[in-house]
């Protein structure tokens, strides 16, 4: 089933996602390329990471996703099914049907609600690690 608020929010974190590998090819002639040699003699050249610009992206995620959640949370709030709702639907002619649209929109909220604060922790466990690591990080691409 197609649910709009779901794929702009998708859209919004893959084009931040890919905002992370964009932003440091903006200008080549501010990338550091490092050059790395393994045991068996293979040299690998790869562009180095900016951390900083890592973590700008990853608080931006952040406060986008924090947005999000705060909508949706207003969302389930108002999705409830209240005690006069329930006596209007059991009285009125296609009063179930409306309890049944009403609960469809409920559990769909609370589930973009529960995937959003999953999102929201991921990233607040990542923007940890970026802010104490002192080792270099690798970023892969998709």
């Amino acid at each position: 089933m197609f649910k709009p608020g779901v794929v702009i929010r998708n859209f919004r974190i893959l084009m931040m996602i890919a905002s992370l590998g964009i932003s440091g090819w903006a200008n080549a002639t501010e990338i550091q390329w490092i050059a790395t040699t393994d045991k068996a003699g293979l040299t690998v050249v790869s562009p180095s990471i900016s951390i900083d610009g890592l973590i700008n992206d990853v608080v931006m995620l952040k406060t986008a996703l924090k947005r999000d959640e705060e909508i949706l949370s207003q969302r389930v709030e108002q999705g409830r099914i209240t005690k006069g709702e329930s006596l209007m639907s059991l009285l009125l002619p296609g009063g179930m049907l409306y309890a049944a649209y009403k609960k469809s929109n409920h559990v769909r909220a609370v589930s973009a609600h529960k995937q959003v604060l999953v999102q929201f922790n991921d990233l607040t466990e990542d923007l940890n690690v970026l802010m104490t690591n002192t080792l270099p990080i690798l970023v892969a691409k998709r």
